[in-house]
């Protein structure tokens, strides 16, 4: 499992790994203040160079990269400008509580995250030319629209469409916390 703790402000959150099964290995970072100057992530960028639909090496590690870039950058202060260079201008996004919005839409409020986790069992990536589709759970603690939520596991589903100019999100959607 692969534990993230972000914070604008620096001041990581602790998590509880009391409740990991033995042998459990878990991951911790903490972000450092976000610098809201920096640009896209070199990594990830460099993915995006040559045959837009060559294959990928790796797709999981590349489609791991590209969720986590997202809540990256939904972790600055201000990802506004981020966002604009990551977002396709045929970003749509669809919330658990049924409210979507696309591009423009979201960049005027999008959602802004102090803590997730990359649930590793779950993930998966499949690539089809120069487009790569993710789904994983994730622990989150995010706030939308000015409301806090806290969830412990929930599914995401992402789009991603790779061009000379590197990797896109295209859709991203968000579903209703996993339930036993």
């Amino acid at each position: 499992m692969l534990t993230m703790t972000l914070s604008a402000c620096g001041s990581g959150q602790a998590d509880d790994t009391a409740n990991e099964p033995p042998g459990a290995e878990t991951t911790t970072t903490e972000a450092a203040p976000a610098d809201t100057t920096a640009g896209p992530s070199t990594t990830i960028d460099a993915i995006g160079t040559g045959d837009p639909s060559s294959p990928l090496e790796n797709p999981e590690a590349t489609g791991r990269e590209l969720a986590q870039r997202f809540f990256d950058l939904l972790s600055n202060p201000n990802p506004t400008a981020q966002l604009e260079e990551f977002l396709s201008p045929a970003f749509q996004l669809q919330r658990s509580n049924g409210t979507f919005a696309n591009r423009d839409e979201y960049l005027e409020q999008p959602a802004s995250v102090s803590r997730f986790e990359i649930l590793d069992d779950n993930f998966r990536a499949y690539q089809d030319g120069p487009v790569l589709t993710v789904r994983f759970s994730v622990a989150i603690t995010e706030t939308i629209d000015g409301t806090e939520l806290r969830v412990s596991e929930a599914n995401r589903l992402g789009v991603f469409l790779r061009s000379d100019a590197g990797w896109k999100l295209v859709a991203w959607s968000n579903f209703n916390p996993v339930t036993p």
